[in-house]
Formats: structure tokens, C-alpha cells, sequence
């Protein structure tokens, strides 16, 4: 005898369920005429006005900015872990392979193994000629770049200058390049739009928008620097691309950030075009850059030294570049200035600090004569110097050499 059937317990679940809809009122997803000045989309659709977007300069630019592979010279790889949290500068090739991710129980390799590193560059010509920073290329065996549409071209160094972190690459091919042009970066102010274009940990074509966040910023990363800081993001790998303003003119190359862990926390910095166009241009003239040396050891003036030297201040600032030495026989020591002595202006250049004393020595070719004003003991004197061709290692001019006492100090050998 069959026994009746009965129903899974799941079916009848789902039909007490439908049951049970079919008894509730239908109620429609549309909002009533009433709750309209509730929508909060309807209210911006109604007034809706599209913001400006960099949409149109980036496709302008983007096939003018480039991917930089470098192979290296073969090297020993050290494989380290991060001491601290303090936040350090940090200049942005993205080397591979690197040491995040290592296991901790696996010994790093002590034996010499090739090694790439990627940055970044942009053409300055339509005959392929392209910036990117010196310490992307600088270990370099060699040279490829890889432009928008993927194309790989393998790409001679036309010059470096170190101490600008600067160097100018150039590639062929049978067309011409599209190419960017140099804004006026003393035209630029705090609070401007900027747009960062690079590659960024291998990902190429990599746009990134900020704000100018300050000019002038001292690093010490290089000899010779007053960088634009923004904070735009920008990563290991950007180094070399271009910073943009809103016509699409460079105005920077991105060079470093301050980070406590290496990667981008809105603080980076760009050398400035004007800089950057005078380099690039020489490089690609002569393929390296001479810069000149008076032989001078200088530290930022403190206000400490100021009231001894009974010096007056100018907007909250000390002006002027304290000598702290002298290097011997050089054009300094020839023209007369002693540690102590306090630079003013060069030529008809006031120096408002050390780092515009340096700025204005880097532009002026050795050879040249420099017309110094100068305080010693609080009276102005002139001198006039002739400038020689910066040595390689300007360290070894001042050995053995006195100089100003005193504690911690910000100094340049110039």
C-alpha cells in the first residue's frame, strides 16, 4: 500500500512564502510627488553643471610621456627591512626585483645578479630627445623606453648632470615624436592645479591630479635644488615624468618624496622647468654640463649669528650666505673672502640664502667673473672673483681647511 505523499519541507517554505506575498500590498519603487524635494540626486541633476576635467589634457600628453627601463649594472641585491618610522626623501625609481615580500626564513642572495629599474621621462623634441632624472639611469648598462602604444625602443644617454639630477636620453625611429613644451615655472604659485604623469611601480601611463603645495623646498637630496612640492601622488617609478600645469606645459620633473614608508602620502617634489630647460639644452649641446666653483663653504645664517653680527632681518628672514670656509687657492680664497664673511649679492643678484648663492653659481659658466658684495664685521665690501669648473668631488678642496665653529649647520660647497 502506498503511502501518501508529502511535501520537502523546502517547498512548502516556499510556498507559505508566495502565500504570503500574494497577500501583501504591491508597493511601487517610484517616490511620490510629495517626497520629490526628498531626492537628493533629482536636486543635483536639476542644477547639475560638470566640473572641469583634465580629461582632454591628458590625451593630448599622455603619447608624449614614457615608460624608462634601465638594466643595470650587475650588483649585489640587499634585500633589508625598514628601520623605524621616521619619514625620509626618497628618490623614485621603482628597482625590480627588490626585497618586499621576502620570507624571513629565506637567506638573500650574496651573489651578483642583474637587476632593472623603472622611471619615467617625456620628449623635449620631435627628434627623440627625452629628460628623465640622472638616478634613473645612472648604474645603467642599458637603455629602453616604452611609449604609449607599447612600442620599445633602445635608447642612448645623450648626457647626465648629477648634480641636478638631470640627464637627456634620445631614441629613433622614422616619424617624429610628439613632444611637450617648458612652462615658466616662476610663474608658478601655491595652490595651482597640477596633473603627474609617470609609471608608478610598473603601471605605465599613470595620471594623478594635486595641488602646488609649496616653491622653494631645500632637500639636500642634490647638490643644487628649489623644488616645487605637491601633492599631487606620485611613487617609486615616477621619477622623470613630467609635472604638468593646465596648458600642458611642463613645469616640473618629478624627483622625490618624503614618506615614513616609501610610498606616496601627498608630499612630493619636482625640479623646476626653468632649471630643467637649461640643463636638458646643454646636455643635448655639449653632453655634459660645467658648472661654476668659487670655492666657498656656506651655512643658512641663523639668528643666533645674526644678533652677534648685528644683522637685521628682512620679512622674518636672515639674509645673506655666512662663508664657513674657504677652500685654498681657490677663487674665493684669490679675490680675498675669509670665513665669517656674509655674501649678499652676486653680480646684481641679491643672495637671500644659501640656496639662491648656489642656484646663481650653477648658471654662470666657469671663467666667468663674479662682482661678490659681502659683509665682514658688519661693513659691506666688494670683490670680484673668477669662477673655475666645479670639481667632481668638491669635498677634497676643503681638507684640512678652518672653518666657522659651530653646532649642527646646513652647509654647500660651492
Amino acid at each position: 500500500m502506498r503511502r501518501p505523499s508529502v511535501p520537502r519541507p523546502s517547498k512548502l517554505a516556499f510556498v507559505a512564502a508566495a502565500a504570503a506575498m500574494m497577500a501583501l500590498p504591491v508597493l511601487p519603487l517610484t517616490a511620490s510627488a510629495s517626497s520629490h524635494g526628498l531626492n537628493a540626486t533629482k536636486q543635483v541633476e536639476k542644477n547639475f553643471r560638470p566640473l572641469p576635467s583634465f580629461e582632454p589634457l591628458v590625451k593630448d600628453v599622455k603619447p608624449a610621456v614614457v615608460s624608462v627601463i634601465v638594466h643595470l649594472k650587475t650588483q649585489k641585491i640587499a634585500y633589508h627591512s625598514g628601520s623605524g618610522s621616521a619619514p625620509q626623501y626618497f628618490p623614485l625609481p621603482l628597482p625590480l626585483p627588490f626585497g618586499f615580500g621576502v620570507p624571513f626564513h629565506v637567506a638573500p642572495p650574496q651573489h651578483p645578479v642583474p637587476t632593472e629599474a623603472l622611471g619615467s621621462g617625456f620628449f623635449i623634441s620631435p627628434k627623440g630627445y627625452i629628460v628623465t632624472n640622472d638616478h634613473v639611469v645612472r648604474h645603467a648598462k642599458s637603455v629602453y623606453v616604452r611609449l604609449e602604444n607599447g612600442q620599445k625602443l633602445k635608447a642612448q644617454i645623450v648626457g647626465t648632470d648629477h648634480y641636478n639630477d638631470l640627464a637627456v636620453l634620445k631614441v629613433h625611429r622614422s616619424t617624429p615624436f610628439p613632444y611637450l613644451d617648458f612652462g615658466n615655472s616662476k610663474a608658478v604659485h601655491p595652490g595651482q592645479w597640477v596633473v603627474a604623469i609617470g609609471n608608478p611601480f610598473g603601471l605605465s601611463e599613470t595620471v594623478t591630479a594635486g595641488i602646488v603645495s609649496a616653491l622653494g623646498r631645500y632637500l639636500g637630496s642634490i647638490e643644487n635644488d628649489r623644488f616645487i612640492q605637491t601633492d599631487a601622488p606620485i611613487n617609486k617609478g615616477n621619477s622623470g615624468g613630467p609635472l604638468l600645469n593646465q596648458q600642458g606645459q611642463v613645469i616640473g620633473v618629478d624627483t622625490a618624496i618624503l614618506s615614513p614608508s616609501g610610498g606616496s602620502v601627498g608630499i612630493g617634489f619636482s625640479i623646476p622647468s626653468d632649471l630643467v630647460r637649461r640643463i636638458s639644452h646643454e646636455l643635448i649641446k655639449y653632453g655634459h654640463v660645467s658648472h661654476g666653483f668659487l670655492g666657498v663653504e656656506v651655512q643658512a645664517v641663523s639668528h643666533t649669528m645674526a644678533q652677534a653680527l648685528g644683522l637685521k632681518s628682512v620679512d622674518g628672514r636672515i639674509v645673506g650666505a655666512l662663508i664657513a670656509g674657504v677652500a685654498s687657492n681657490s677663487p674665493a680664497s684669490r679675490a680675498g673672502l675669509a670665513p665669517a664673511d656674509i655674501i649678499t649679492r652676486i653680480n646684481k643678484s641679491p643672495v637671500t640664502s644659501v640656496n639662491e648663492l648656489a642656484l646663481a653659481l650653477s648658471e654662470i659658466k666657469p671663467g666667468s667673473h663674479v662682482r661678490l658684495t659681502y659683509l665682514r664685521n658688519g661693513k659691506v665690501r666688494h670683490a670680484t672673483a673668477t669662477l673655475e669648473k666645479r670639481p667632481k668631488n668638491p669635498n677634497s678642496a676643503f681638507q684640512g681647511e678652518s672653518s666657522v665653529a659651530g653646532g649642527p649647520r646646513q652647509q654647500d660647497r660651492l
